[in-house]
């Protein structure tokens, strides 16, 4: 029982996505290990937290590449301990989501839910998978629908997964009604993804507002100098915006499936093309492959479309969007 309630209140602590949470969650996990060491469930969640320092931009003691292959060994362990765990295939969902395997994501998260169709966290992150990938929309929602009914106090079920399709389908007001709630934690990533809404809504200046403040407040975090990046970007300040650009941040949006696509946004607000085709590219590699969404409704690269090398990168986009389609029918199918 009490290695039970050190599980439990470490899937409570990994969603709060900062350091001291993500630091909670490993410390409660360790105490389960030492009572329960060949729990399936403690191990896979100690995959997941490593996986959410990659999530949250939020530093740990580790570079990252380090910690994904720790966490593959965490969620490999977990599924030779029980091949029959929801929380095994929920972590190596959560593994290959962040080693740029989508097909991988989906048969594991696919996994988890049918082990356990009551678990908000499965279904509110396998129907997230299903809408960056841009199909089997209909599925996401009954999933997010089911995670939002199941965990209806959680704010991620509750606003941000009905949030992925105002999203991804351009509304970007809608977005910011929906994360009410949310945007009010204390993460500077949610913080950092307010302001990003906001510029997005055509509210440059409340965006450029929320990036300033979050470098007043965490400077040294990621999501600080990633704001900094998209406000010089958003104002015209080309110098300004290359200069922010770190070798840290690169490292941060190259593990994340989402954060490529900022790293474009800058780049393609400030004319450089290459950079912005060659971060979209790695989006599409992370199954961020929505190509209505890349191609009509993400905002800011908008300068791109019209380029034949963008061209081509949705051409990509369609064919990795297709093919996990057909990957999650296939998988529904049998």
């Amino acid at each position: 029982l009490v290695a039970y309630e050190c599980y439990l209140k470490a899937r409570h602590h990994i969603w709060k996505m900062t350091q001291e949470s993500l630091r909670e969650a490993l410390d409660l996990l360790a105490r389960g290990l030492e009572i329960r060491p060949e729990s399936a469930e403690l191990h896979a969640t100690r995959a997941v937290v490593n996986c959410q320092y990659l999530n949250s931009m939020t530093r740990g003691s580790v570079p990252y590449p380090e910690l994904l292959e720790e966490a593959q060994a965490w969620a490999s362990k977990a599924l030779r301990l029980d091949p029959g765990s929801l929380m095994a295939h929920y972590s190596q969902g959560f593994v290959d989501l962040f080693s740029a395997r989508p097909a991988g994501t989906m048969r594991h998260l696919i996994k988890a839910v049918e082990l356990n169709p009551n678990d908000a966290d499965a279904l509110n992150v396998l129907g997230f998978v299903l809408v960056i990938a841009g199909h089997n929309l209909d599925k996401a929602r009954e999933f997010l629908k089911r995670a939002a009914e199941v965990d209806p106090l959680n704010p991620l079920n509750s606003e941000v997964g009905p949030s992925y399709f105002a999203w991804f389908s351009g509304d970007f007001e809608g977005v910011l009604d929906f994360w009410k709630t949310w945007r009010n934690g204390e993460a500077p990533l949610h913080r950092f993804y307010t302001g990003y809404f906001h510029a997005a809504n055509g509210d440059v200046n409340q965006g450029i507002e929320l990036f300033d403040r979050i470098a007043r407040d965490t400077p040294e975090h990621p999501a600080a100098t990633a704001g900094r990046f998209l406000r010089h970007a958003l104002s015209g300040e080309r110098e300004e915006a290359l200069a922010t650009v770190t070798a840290e941040l690169e490292e941060v949006a190259w593990w994340d499936e989402f954060t490529p696509v900022l790293m474009a946004d800058g780049y393609a607000l400030v004319g450089e093309n290459d950079r912005a085709f060659h971060w979209v590219g790695r989006a599409i590699e992370m199954g961020m492959c929505d190509p209505e969404f890349l191609g009509e409704h993400e905002p800011f690269l908008r300068r791109l479309r019209g380029d034949p090398g963008f061209d081509s990168i949705l051409e990509k986009a369609c064919r990795m969007s297709s093919d996990l389609a057909d990957e999650a029918e296939n998988l529904w199918d049998s």
